[in-house]
């Protein structure tokens, strides 16, 4: 599905990534872990294309659609619950925005002795429904319609403004806004930061019965437990799989380094025999 094939990262004379290699296979739900600053988000940066890698590639399936949500979710205050997961569907909106302003000039150019400009105004409005219905945009209200329940929401409640509601169900509201476009791959940077333990166990219980790709950063070791399969440990700029849960990682982990303790005890202990 993406795989990151020795992917390197420089910020001027700072290496923060050295030939990153790991993959995403579909259906899989990832943990990458690592200490803050060891390129986690950065990685997601470069997945999504907000960010250049130095070198490297970053190989996908065609046509993937890949969803982010950010540490910061991505919602305006002061929209309506229902207004603001409509506002997933960008290209659709856009073209509803155009709908409405060329329908406004038709209305005043009603008296207009241009019939010409008027034909050409209907013909513009029809293409653009055309382009609407094609993108699904009569099916947008049905498609929040069907969500709100999932996320908690009863349908008085669309209606109430973001702002009034706690960051646990405005991260909720920014979930809402992925899952409504379908994506193949869901990026989640820190999706339990801030929230309540009710909201937290909502959000597991949520994504365990999503059959979509998943990779997430996180420090809540008993999430990662729960939704992993896989864990891709960054340490020092360089990325190791352990294919199990944050668990297996943990103890695998810890018989690494005790492995490698003790080759290294060996080795001085030859070391010392050899010098005498």
């Amino acid at each position: 599905m993406l795989r990151l094939e020795n992917i390197t990262k420089i910020y001027a004379t700072d290496l923060v990534l050295k030939n990153i290699t790991w993959e995403v296979k579909k259906g899989e739900k990832i943990g990458l872990v690592g200490s803050n600053g060891s390129g986690k988000t950065t990685q997601f940066k470069i997945i999504t294309g907000e960010e250049e890698q130095t070198s490297g590639s970053v190989i996908k399936e065609s046509n993937l659609k890949i969803s982010y949500l950010k540490q910061e979710f991505d919602i305006n205050l002061n929209n309506t619950v229902r207004e603001e997961l409509c506002s997933a569907f960008v290209d659709i909106q856009l073209i509803s925005q155009q709908i409405k302003q060329l329908e406004i000039k038709m209305s005043k150019d009603l008296d207009s002795t241009d019939k010409a400009g008027l034909n050409n105004l209907v013909y513009k409005i029809g293409a653009l429904q055309r382009d609407f219905e094609s993108l699904g945009g009569y099916q947008i209200q049905a498609e929040v319609d069907k969500i709100l329940p999932k996320l908690g929401f009863s349908p008085s409640e669309s209606y109430d403004l973001v702002s009034n509601f706690s960051c646990g169900w405005q991260m909720k509201i920014a979930l809402g806004k992925i899952m409504l476009l379908k994506p193949d791959l869901i990026l989640l940077d820190e999706p339990t930061n801030h929230l309540d333990l009710d909201t937290i166990n909502w959000l597991e219980q949520y994504l365990l019965t999503l059959k979509t790709s998943m990779i997430l950063i996180s420090h809540d070791r008993y999430f990662l437990d729960k939704l992993c399969q896989k864990i891709i440990f960054i340490d020092d700029g360089t990325a190791y799989t352990y294919n199990g849960n944050y668990s297996f990682f943990v103890q695998q982990k810890l018989l690494n380094e005790q492995s490698q303790n003790k080759a290294y005890q060996l080795q001085q202990k030859e070391i010392e025999i050899q010098k005498k």
